[in-house]
């Protein structure tokens, strides 16, 4: 045999070799080790649980005891999503798990140990060394879901008795993806905090203090829309022809009823969230719309006017109908789901159009451009007569001696009574 052809047979052995070693090496998989998480100096004090937690998709309630073997599981960090973490559009469970040991004296102090977690999307139960402690939301069949990270209320912290070494296990399910998301969402988003029990009660208030002193200007903005909503609402019931005013109430009413479904922390699911926030957001647009007819007087186009109010009617029944359609849509409901996300698709793809439409640029340009219109025509123009005072009287006999119909008369004197 040539030295060459040998050369050549010995290489794709050892190709070989190493292709079936890799196979049967990704097939078994090697443990990893788990280290625990070992908290030494507590004290009163709190700690964070950050580092490598064990990760599995799926669900299995065997996953909640303590001697599980998970070293074969996969490591994931808690401060960003599984999304951000090599599963992306992963709806459904997902278990962490965290080995927790104190050292010798840590915990003797701490006759209330609790744990608090700040951000986890969606629902999830939390069990120490394999008994449940708590849950935030429902899980399937009846899945309820709040907001997380400032959008919704937080949940409270979870007793876990004396302190003593263990498993924290998080059991958690993430809906189903809307549009209304995004691919890089699921589970803990934020390490969860481990101490005494009422440190990390005040630990959880400081942060609700935090987001109550960041959102005054928020609150004081809204206050403002709420009261100008009232008052023109108010002026509205004396006169019910102004449509003007009636359109203003709906406008500034929309703010603060956005306000209070997603950034006032009260105890809504996220389903009724967004039903409440798309009825604002199609309040708005209808009530935008129609004060900038009236407003630049472009109800004096039939044509215009009849393609803008059947524009905005059709706004807002998408918008009202996108909320309850998401929520059947994270419900993850078999024979429901597909559908559900489908119309949510064609719902987001008119509201998007219909954005286009309503763009505040092109609203701007037109207001200009009527408010330039308005103040070309109301100028005099330079006549034949001598002065100044001439040339008004001159203006004023050519103005009252121009035909002008009955309708259009009542019209012109129905605006300067509201100038």
């Amino acid at each position: 045999m040539l030295p060459g052809r040998r050369v050549y047979r010995a290489f794709w052995s050892i190709a070989l070799l190493i292709t079936v070693a890799s196979v049967f090496h990704a097939q078994t998989g090697t443990p990893s080790t788990v280290t625990p998480f070992i908290v030494d100096g507590l004290g009163r004090g709190t700690v964070t649980l950050d580092g490598p937690w064990q990760f599995h998709i799926g669900d299995d309630m065997a996953w909640a005891n303590p001697a599980f073997d998970d070293s074969s599981w996969e490591q994931l960090t808690a401060d960003r999503p599984w999304g951000e973490q090599g599963h992306p559009n992963n709806g459904g469970y997902g278990w962490y798990r965290r080995h927790i040991s104190f050292a010798a004296g840590s915990g003797s102090a701490i006759p209330h140990l609790a744990v608090f977690f700040s951000a986890v999307q969606d629902a999830y139960e939390v069990y120490w060394n394999g008994a449940l402690v708590g849950s935030f939301g429902k899980l399937p069949p009846h899945p309820h879901v709040y907001s997380f990270k400032g959008y919704g209320q937080a949940a409270s912290p979870f007793e876990l008795g004396p302190a003593r070494s263990g498993v924290l296990a998080v059991r958690v399910w993430k809906s189903p993806p809307v549009t209304d998301g995004t691919p890089f969402q699921g589970g803990l988003a934020s390490p969860p905090v481990l101490g005494d029990a009422d440190v990390v009660a005040r630990y959880r208030n400081s942060l609700e203090y935090e987001w109550l002193r960041s959102s005054q200007f928020d609150f004081a903005l809204n206050s403002l829309y709420a009261l100008a909503a009232l008052l023109a609402f108010a002026a509205w019931l004396r006169d019910r022809k102004q449509a003007l005013l009636f359109w203003m109430t709906g406008y500034c009413f929309s703010y603060p009823l956005m306000f209070l479904a997603f950034l006032a922390h009260l105890p809504l699911t996220r389903g009724q969230q967004l039903m409440v926030f798309g009825a604002a957001t199609g309040i708005r647009d209808v009530s935008l719309w129609l004060l900038l007819l009236l407003l630049l007087h472009l109800d004096e186009k039939p044509t215009l006017a009849q393609w803008v109010r059947g524009l905005a009617w059709l706004q807002l029944a998408c918008t009202t109908v996108d909320g309850p359609v998401c929520v059947i849509a994270m419900s993850g409901a078999a024979g429901w789901f597909g559908p559900a996300q489908t119309l949510d698709a064609i719902l987001t793809i008119i509201y998007t159009l219909h954005r286009c439409f309503q763009n505040p640029a092109s609203c701007w340009r037109k207001s200009m451009s009527a408010l330039r219109a308005g103040c070309k025509a109301a100028l005099p123009r330079r006549s034949p007569c001598g002065s100044t005072q001439q040339e008004a009287a001159c203006w004023r006999v050519r103005v009252i001696r121009r035909p002008i119909s009955t309708a259009a008369r009542s019209s012109y004197l129905e605006r300067f009574r509201w100038v």
